[in-house]
């Protein structure tokens, strides 16, 4: 792999910027990551919509990712394909000892499956709130989770759907008018980013729907409290994840100051319109 995925205006992606053992398939999904990393990043600087460093993020995000990949592999092809009779032999004990320990079985499944690539050191990851569970700290993918818009059976997954980023406002248990209020008001500010970014309420029961009922945002009910569960939601949060998938921010400081100067790392006029 090289040192540097982009050059001027030149970008590596997949095979052309990493090659990779067979072993376990990760080149492939490298290859993939990269594109779904870089994919919406692209499609904002080449509108004008992107802040000056976001596609820089590309390499700063990718490039440690690919290396830690290539470095795994290597040693997973060195264990699996060792060379002569009793290499061959340790390599197939090494193997087996590794699956009979689950703790060490399930390890080696998450690195393997490239289930624990995260972004937690990026730029683009905020997270400034005590609620967060393993694996839904700003930086790693989000996960899926059933909930309902409008009596009607849905996913996450189903929800953040499309290239745009996804804005949640989790209104708490027994939110107050004053908590709706201030999340009415986030919600209003970021309103001129409205192209790039679809707003969600997330209420914990029926009743709360009709008081988080906005215009321009959808309504998410968890009575279930899937979405509750999955990401340790108790007090009111704001979570913003990224058109990959990715969460970027989850705050528990529900004013538009943290959230500006976050999302002034990704679009370019963050800051202008939203001060407007």
């Amino acid at each position: 792999m090289p040192e540097h995925f982009i050059v001027g205006r030149a970008i590596l992606a997949g095979d052309a910027a990493h090659v990779h053992s067979a072993a376990g398939g990760q080149g492939m999904n490298t290859g993939m990551q990269d594109a779904l990393n870089l994919g919406w990043k692209l499609a904002l600087t080449i509108s004008g919509a992107a802040s000056a460093t976001l596609l820089q993020t590309y390499e700063s995000e990718r490039l440690p990712n690919a290396r830690d990949v290539l470095r795994t592999s290597q040693t997973f092809h060195h264990i699996e394909i060792p060379h002569g009779v009793i290499g061959r032999w340790i390599g197939e004990k090494i193997f087996k000892a590794i699956q009979s320990i689950r703790s060490f079985g399930d390890a080696a499944l998450a690195r393997v499956g490239m289930l624990n690539v995260n972004y937690e050191d990026s730029t683009l990851s905020l997270q400034d709130s005590r609620q967060a569970k393993p694996h839904t700290h700003a930086g790693w993918h989000v996960l899926d989770a059933s909930c309902k818009i409008g009596n009607r059976a849905n996913t996450l997954f189903d929800i953040i759907r499309g290239t745009h980023g996804n804005l949640f406002f989790f209104v708490g248990d027994n939110p107050s008018p004053s908590t709706i209020s201030r999340l009415r008001a986030v919600e209003q500010s970021v309103a001129p980013l409205k192209s790039h970014l679809r707003t969600h309420y997330i209420v914990a029961c029926e009743a709360g729907a009709d008081t988080a009922t906005s215009d321009g945002a959808s309504v998410i009910t968890d009575g279930a409290q899937y979405l509750q569960t999955v990401f340790g939601l108790r007090a009111p949060e704001i979570i913003y994840v990224r058109p990959d998938g990715y969460i970027g921010l989850r705050t528990q400081h529900l004013d538009d100051r943290g959230l500006v100067d976050y999302l002034d790392l990704i679009y370019a006029k963050a800051r202008s319109e939203v001060s407007k």
